[in-house]
């Protein structure tokens, strides 16, 4: 997110707040820029019941990542768009497949994840923290949904 791995990073536990400003060229017309408040939230399902209305609260759209090299944490992206949307109502998703760098690890293979995402309907973007593929593209492609979804 800030445009450099951190090797030091731990997994999620609570939320981690951090600030993105992303900027959109809009073809004929002006840019803009979205200044964004991510709140990096832990996956675990009782967490999310526990604290959705908190975390939610006032979200504009939902980034969710999921491991390609840890198949246990593609389910749980069937129920925490569902999470948002009972806290603040119909939001744009974008769905993030994390960790295309390490392909001789990869377990989670696309027909899994079209059985899984593919029901609902949010574009899905294999991404790499370590090198940054796809990660600022992310965050535009959810700006973007977010500015057409308002």
């Amino acid at each position: 997110m800030t445009g450099r791995f951190d090797e030091a990073y731990l997994r999620t536990i609570g939320a981690v707040v951090t600030r993105k400003s992303v900027a959109l060229e809009e073809s004929g017309g002006p840019s803009a820029t979205f200044h964004m408040l991510i709140w990096d939230v832990m996956g675990n399902r009782e967490f999310e019941q526990l604290f959705r209305d908190a975390y939610f609260s006032r979200a504009a759209g939902v980034i969710a990542v999921f491991d390609l090299t840890r198949p246990s944490t593609l389910a749980p992206l069937s129920y925490w768009p569902d999470g948002a949307r009972a806290a603040v109502g119909p939001k744009p998703v974008v769905v993030l497949a994390n960790k295309t760098d390490l392909k001789d690890r990869i377990a989670v293979d696309d027909a899994e994840i079209r059985s899984v995402l593919g029901p609902l309907g949010h574009p899905v973007l294999r991404t790499s923290a370590l090198t940054g593929e796809n990660v600022e593209r992310a965050f535009v492609m959810l700006a973007q949904e977010i500015l057409q979804a308002t």
